[in-house]
């Protein structure tokens, strides 16, 4: 990732920091995309604008702390890879989940799983589960990250 750098050139020590760009957007890959098959597969029409929507609004937000849709860190075993909620709804009136992490470099996330939420019920029952585990492939070594490509037409 090439990141644009600005200087102080009127001083003989330069400083130099990064410039926000936008967050990028990775799913997790580990031979097939789970994120995009459940984006495709089990999202309604409605429910995937909504879903890309989300991402094309907090793509522009630096700080994650203020995505509108940012829920919560999860606490417990979660909280070793700092595993994450985003929410979105549609029409549907069904609630939307999207786990994730932060990283490997910074204004990088990575999709963990998405799932369904109600009265402190995930569908699918282990999506925590499922998101901790895909979160420690990752930082093992066993699974890559997909990049995902946000539409600017829609």
């Amino acid at each position: 990732m090439a990141i644009e750098r600005k200087a102080l050139t009127y001083n003989k020590k330069v400083i130099e920091f990064p410039l926000f760009k936008g967050w990028r957007f990775f799913d997790y890959v580990d031979g097939s995309n789970p994120v995009e098959q459940w984006y495709v597969g089990e999202l309604s029409e409605d429910a995937q604008f909504a879903f890309t929507a989300t991402l094309k609004d907090i793509q522009k937000v630096e700080n994650p702390q203020h995505w509108l849709c940012f829920k919560r860190f999860l606490s417990g075993q979660y909280r070793k890879h700092r595993i994450w909620e985003l929410w979105f709804q549609c029409g549907d009136k069904r609630q939307y989940r999207i786990l994730g992490t932060f990283g490997p470099e910074r204004w990088q996330v990575t999709l963990l799983t998405g799932c369904f939420h109600k009265s402190k019920v995930y569908t699918p029952p282990d999506a925590l589960d499922l998101a901790y585990k895909r979160a420690a492939a990752l930082t093992e070594g066993r699974a890559q990250r997909y990049e995902r490509q946000i539409p600017v037409d829609r």
